[in-house]
């Protein structure tokens, strides 16, 4: 403070102009047209001032934002808090325009803002429009790529960049994406970035050995092409930071830092500017000779920096002097990675191609990154089942938000809780399960208060409950009453007919329709592991199955459960499976054989399949971390020790209860994982739906276990080629121990070969007459080590860290023992009349979109369907089977013509690839006027960017234009050539693409009732 007073005591009007600091001179522009000027011929060295603020770690989001929880810390970065981050950084710009920073996590500035006085929120948009305070990626959090989904990734960034333009305007849109930290990047989040309009997409972490051949062949930034099918629409630059995202070693100036100042007085002992400007020189000339053009870009900040933002500027302005003076060759700059990314662009070089991603990373031999894929699987399925509600959320909030109703606020600010805690929960740090466990139970509690308080300002209204312990068996209503009502709601665009289960306390049941009629139902036994589980309250003993039929596009079907006997209800005959039984069993679609642990699929008397599953578990790898060698398993890092698993030994004989809808085959292993395979009658969806159970893990052996599920199909001769998709949307061909770019070697045969599996994992054989997509419910690690096989990491319990900084073994626990996981995958196989890729793609988007069941006590009745349906937006319309409603919901950003209409966001989704099927992979039209029919008249409709926040014309006349090693370049403005008819709002979306949509529907009057989504809310929460 006192240099403050010292350098402006002459200035004592601005002074007291705001607070003791001056207004920043507006420069009339932002953006590229704000950056300091470089010079052509020397080498220009763009000092890119930020910090690295994870939102949540080793310390909860809160704590890292007011800077509580500060003992006992081995690093001293924990201390501070990123208030006075922001605080400091806001004053210090201030002082000269030249000065840049970089502000990346909107969640943290959000807060920040909302405690600002008018006078501070003023000269920090001033700041933003002189191009000084410059967001970048603009995302709520700083997601994971490896097991996010792509819903999760749009909406958190969305959610960021239109906080940000609702507050500071055009000035704050992000031009380029940061992701400095997460660990391995993938091409669908390349893809995203793309669509929401940046420019350039930077990041630190890549295997160290395709480093090593970038850094020697200067590949360090290229064109990553990141959907083919898209085209030019989804191509974007893409450059790796030289050094992570850390300054220069011995050039780290933060209050926490040990280097050395640069001390410029000649008469001080320690007086060292020229040799640190020498050895500064050194450094960027050592980074030059691996990049292409004579910019080098240093990030001069990390983890939780610029407390004392003086520190570091009053460093790097002395440094930039003295290089600046010291080498004629090299000039010095403050700026940001949009100005460093424009600077690049004016070259006119071509550029290097990317087609695949970045998975799986590896930091050395033996520290490969694939462990979180599945790190606290738990938290993973709580988080994509809290990203599902969100979606019916925001639907339903569209519709009371369209009708004007009453007290409409607190249903807004429940979907704005679900909203960014969702958000919050992709972070690099929470998705992954790479957090301490108290930060991971915030997490949850954040989730589990957003859903909460959803349901009490909607559902709860009309008397209904939600059962989020359902996965579980536990749902007070239906395990107590003996007549309750069960609504279930269609959050997809289309009509959808599904098994419901539900627990129950009796073996016999009656289901009717709101009509009375009675459908044919089926009670299965629990199984006796999910009763056994620790901390299990239920007091059902029963599942009640029956089939939803075309529940309507995202509206809801109602039915009756009573206690009794009716003429279409069925209990399940049980059959203890002997070790040479034959169980045989026609779903009406194929024949199931299962005899001495082999399982064959057969049409029409034909054998397609013999197959095999079983669960096994790795040794996870024991070290202390002092060299490579002695690398552990950890929260991080998968490592096993040796290829060969245990297979866990069958405890009794499986037991197959057999319905007429359903036949379930139960199986325990050992005393602590078990498995269901269930056969539905007709289901096309899906061969076979397996729900498996793992723990508590033993530990007391003092070995850390790696639980999988593994399959074995005869007939599938892979030839180590495999598929997974990238972040639930696009397919990536996978090949065993192989790197399309780089030489891998045999350190960790396990591990290097398993990648994110978000949504589905596939093999089959070269013509591709015989395959399998497996499915899964939550993120995963999977692979196919061997011939013929594949395999999914299911649950982790281990013994050590792995020396990435949690500093915590990676053990959950709950109710005093190891926890339990239970979860779900979905067999499809080609067989006869069976594409794997229409159903593979169908069902991944049906089971993210799993209908929402709904529960109320008592008789079904008129007046409650009435008063539910009204929460519904009930489309009068289903979408074609290739086409996907992604989002829905209330919108307010003021782009466009104004109008006293209300607006909706509305995102359409192309969800097959190229070349998936004859018909469904083609272009598809959809009319927005028939398929939102239920809101009223559409008025306007104009194209945005992914992330909602620039109309889509504007950001590509914009857009930076690159040309590409084999001299394909990009068009000055790209036209697409989909063939809409725009005067009937009718649309067409090509294989892949995604398109998003303002849609203003027509007012009569001003409205009295607004939405406050992007209003500052009264909590000032996450």
């Amino acid at each position: 403070m006192m240099r403050y007073q010292v350098l402006f005591s002459g200035v004592l009007a601005i002074i007291l102009g705001c607070q003791g600091y001056p207004q920043p001179e507006k420069a009339g522009s932002c953006g590229y047209e704000s950056c300091n000027p470089i010079k052509p011929g020397l080498i220009n060295v763009h000092l890119v001032p930020h910090s690295h603020d994870d939102v949540g770690w080793l310390k909860t989001v809160d704590q890292y934002f007011t800077g509580t929880n500060r003992a006992n810390w081995e690093w001293e970065n924990q201390k501070p808090g990123v208030q006075y981050v922001i605080d400091s950084v806001v004053k210090e710009l201030t002082f000269a325009p030249e000065k840049k920073y970089i502000q990346v996590e909107t969640a943290f500035f959000w807060r920040w803002w909302l405690e600002q006085d008018d006078q501070m929120k003023n000269m920090t948009r001033s700041l933003v429009e002189n191009g000084q305070l410059e967001f970048v990626s603009g995302g709520w959090s700083m997601n994971d790529e490896g097991a996010a989904h792509y819903t999760a990734i749009i909406d958190q960034m969305s959610l960021g960049v239109r906080h940000l333009h609702d507050v500071l305007g055009d000035c704050a849109r992000p031009r380029v994406a940061w992701q400095i930290d997460p660990f391995g990047h993938s091409k669908e989040q390349a893809n995203i970035f793309a669509l929401m309009g940046f420019d350039g997409y930077f990041f630190g972490r890549l295997d160290w050995r395709d480093k090593d051949k970038r850094l020697a062949d200067k590949s360090m930034e290229m064109i990553w092409q990141a959907q083919s099918s898209t085209g030019e629409d989804s191509d974007i630059f893409t450059g790796i930071n030289y050094n992570g995202y850390s300054p220069p070693a011995t050039f780290c100036w933060d209050i926490y830092c040990d280097d050395e100042p640069m001390m410029d007085n000649p008469r001080l002992k320690d007086y060292n500017a020229p040799r640190r400007a020498q050895e500064f020189i050194q450094s960027v000339r050592e980074q030059a000779d691996h990049y292409r053009t004579k910019n080098v870009k240093i990030e001069m900040g990390m983890d939780f920096h610029y407390q004392s933002a003086i520190s570091w500027y009053r460093n790097m302005d002395k440094l930039i002097k003295f290089v600046n003076n010291e080498d004629p060759e090299i000039n010095v700059i403050y700026s940001t990675p949009s100005c460093y990314l424009k600077a690049l662009h004016d070259e006119q070089l071509e550029w290097p191609i990317k087609k695949d991603d970045f998975f799986p990373y590896a930091s050395d031999p033996h520290a490969y990154w694939t462990g979180y894929f599945s790190s606290r699987s738990s938290s993973k399925f709580q988080m994509r089942q809290a990203n599902q509600i969100l979606q019916a959320a925001k639907q339903m909030t569209s519709v009371a938000y369209n009708k004007d109703v009453a007290n409409l606020s607190p249903l807004e600010d429940a979907t704005e809780l679900i909203a960014k805690s969702v958000a919050i929960c992709q972070h690099h740090d929470a998705i992954t399960g790479t957090e301490k466990q108290y930060v991971a139970n915030d997490y949850h509690d954040r989730l589990s208060e957003g859903v909460d308080g959803f349901m009490r300002q909607s559902i709860a209204q009309n008397g209904f409950t939600y059962c989020p312990l359902r996965n579980v068996t536990q749902c007070p209503i239906t395990e107590t009453s003996s007549k309750f009502v069960i609504n279930v709601y269609n959050p997809l665009a289309r009509a959808q007919s599904r098994f419901v289960r539900v627990p129950v306390k009796s073996e016999e049941w009656v289901v009717t329709t709101e009509t009375g009629e009675e459908i044919p139902c089926q009670t299965v036994p629990i199984p006796e592991p999910v009763l056994n589980m620790p901390g299990q309250k239920t007091k059902a003993l029963f599942e009640l199955v029956f089939k939803a039929d075309n529940i309507p596009p995202l509206g809801g079907s109602f039915f009756q459960a009573t206690e009794g006997v009716g003429k279409s209800s069925s209990r399940s005959s049980k059959r203890i499976l002997k070790e040479k039984d034959i169980l045989e069993f026609d779903n009406g679609l194929f024949t199931t054989v299962i005899s001495q642990g082999k399982t064959q699929l057969k049409v029409e008397e034909e054998l397609i399949y013999t197959f095999n599953e079983k669960y096994l578990w790795y040794t996870g790898h024991r070290g202390d971390n002092s060299n490579f060698d002695k690398r552990a398993s950890g929260a991080y890092i998968f490592r096993p020790d040796g290829e060969q698993a245990e297979e866990l030994a069958l405890t009794g004989e499986p037991i197959a209860y057999e319905g007429e809808l359903v036949i379930e085959i139960h199986t325990t292993y050992e005393t602590w994982a078990s498995h269901v395979r269930r056969i539905y009658q007709g289901e096309p969806r899906f061969d076979y739906e397996n729900e498996w159970l793992v723990g508590p893990v033993p530990i007391e052996d003092q070995v850390g276990k790696e639980v999988i599920y593994r399959i074995t199909v005869d007939e599938i001769e892979n030839a180590g080629e495999f598929v997974t998709d990238s972040n639930g949307r696009q397919m990536m061909a996978r090949k065993r121990n192989f790197r399309p770019t780089f030489d891998i070697n045999m350190t960790e045969p396990v591990s290097q070969n398993y990648y994110p599996v978000n949504s589905r994992i596939g093999m089959s054989t070269k013509e591709g007459k015989h395959g399998l997509v497996i499915l899964n419910d939550r993120s995963q690690a999977g692979g196919s080590i061997h011939e013929n096989e594949l395999e999914l990491l299911l649950h982790r319990r281990l013994m050590d860290d792995d020396d990435f900084g949690v500093n915590e073994t990676l053990s959950e626990e709950a109710f005093e023992v190891g926890l339990v996981v239970r979860g779900k995958n979905y067999l499809l196989f080609n067989h006869e009349d069976s594409n794997s890729n229409v159903r593979h793609r169908k069902l991944g988007l049906e089971i993210f979109g799993t209908p929402l069941m709904f529960f109320k006590d008592g008789d079904l009745n008129a007046a409650d369907v009435a008063k539910q349906r009204e929460l519904f937006p009930n489309l009068d319309v289903s979408l074609p089977q290739n086409i996907h409603l992604l989002t829905l919901e209330p919108f307010d950003l003021p782009l466009g013509p104004v109008s006293d209409g209300k607006t909706l966001l509305v995102r359409l989704e192309h969800i097959f690839d190229q070349e998936e099927d004859t018909e469904l992979s083609q272009p598809q039209a959809v009319s927005l006027p028939e398929l939102l029919a239920s809101f009223g008249v559409i008025e306007a409709v104009e194209e945005l960017t992914l992330g909602g926040n620039e109309p889509w014309a504007v950001a590509q006349a914009r857009r930076l234009r690159w040309t590409a090693e084999d001299n394909t370049q990009q068009e000055q403005v790209p036209q697409r050539d989909h063939k809409d008819d725009s005067s009937a709002f009718t649309y067409e979306l090509k294989p892949m693409s995604i398109r998003t949509f303002k849609v203003t529907l027509k007012g009569e009057t001003s409205l009295e009732t607004t939405t406050v989504f992007f209003q500052e809310p009264s909590r000032g929460i996450v």
